[in-house]
């Protein structure tokens, strides 16, 4: 069973998708995007939408505190 998630998961979901894939294009957000839709509740795979976020070395924008990308945050206008 997938755990529900609240507006702080999205809102982090959002955030490791930004800094995935800026400068990308649409296309590669949406990429990400179903990545980390599709691994929740997957086999091997956590059942939450944090877990899967911030799980040890799943996305090296959130994980791995080298990655030029970690301290990125979005800008609030």
């Amino acid at each position: 069973m997938i755990a529900p998630c609240d507006q702080d998961d999205l809102n982090n979901a959002i955030l490791c998708v930004w800094k995935e894939a800026r400068g990308d294009g649409y296309a590669a957000m949406n990429a990400v995007t179903h990545v980390i839709f599709n691994r929740i509740g997957a086999s091997g795979f956590p059942r939450t939408l944090h877990e899967v976020i911030y799980g040890k070395n799943q996305f090296s924008s959130i994980s791995i505190s080298t990655d030029p990308e970690y301290n990125l945050g979005l800008t609030k206008k």
